[in-house]
């Protein structure tokens, strides 16, 4: 990665804001959905959406939350064959996501190590101490911020939470600009921005395809 990342101006910022569904919470849990949109210069450019066979029971319990079953992943890709892909979309962009710094980054590295043998070396940004420090005095849960800015979004449908994440995010930034911030490493203030410490993840002119199965 460009080691001045950090210096770019907010305005020419890459970016890939996404969601995860996991099978649980726990150490052992999987992805079973995954959602992402790429945004270049605020304007989307690729997307990647798709159930994942987590080759693991998805509990009740997660099911009851997200409403994906086993039957709905049975023909789903896996995360490594889906994994060129994401990593082609992530390529020198800004991981972006609400509460991904205690959820989504750990499934989605813990992933792409048992795959690749590396993490991401990306910059990261979470939305939610964002949200809490420019938007203080209401909830931060993603559907009452998205409710307060008239974002549509259904809860746990996770490229519906990416779109959400999206415009909140693009809010968020808009904010942040008109209080005199001016580069990705203003955000660092706000403890939401983190470089994460992987070595780096494999680059691909053209990752080979793989039928994807997004949610209906």
């Amino acid at each position: 990665m460009n080691e001045r990342m950090d210096e770019q101006l907010l305005q020419h910022l890459s970016c890939v804001v996404f969601d995860l569904e996991t099978t649980g919470l726990g150490r052992k849990a999987r992805i079973v959905e995954l959602a992402a949109v790429r945004l270049d210069a605020w304007q989307p450019t690729a997307e990647i959406q798709t159930l994942i066979q987590p080759g693991i029971h998805i509990p009740s319990s997660a099911a009851k939350i997200h409403h994906i079953t086993d039957d709905m992943v049975t023909d789903a890709p896996t995360f490594k064959q889906v994994a060129p892909q994401l990593v082609s979309l992530m390529q020198d962009a800004i991981l972006v996501g609400h509460n991904i710094f205690s959820f989504d980054l750990r499934f989605l590295t813990k992933e792409l190590r048992e795959v690749y043998g590396v993490g991401p070396d990306h910059w990261a940004v979470d939305t939610l101490p964002l949200a809490r420090k420019l938007m203080p005095g209401v909830s931060h849960k993603l559907g009452d911020l998205a409710a307060d800015l008239n974002i549509p979004l259904i809860a746990h449908h996770a490229m519906s939470d990416v779109y959400a994440t999206a415009e909140l995010w693009m809010n968020l930034v808009r904010t942040l600009m008109y209080r005199g911030g001016k580069q990705l490493l203003d955000i660092s203030r706000f403890s939401a921005l983190r470089e994460l410490d992987g070595v780096g993840l494999p680059r691909f002119e053209e990752p080979p395809f793989v039928p994807l199965l997004p949610r209906a």
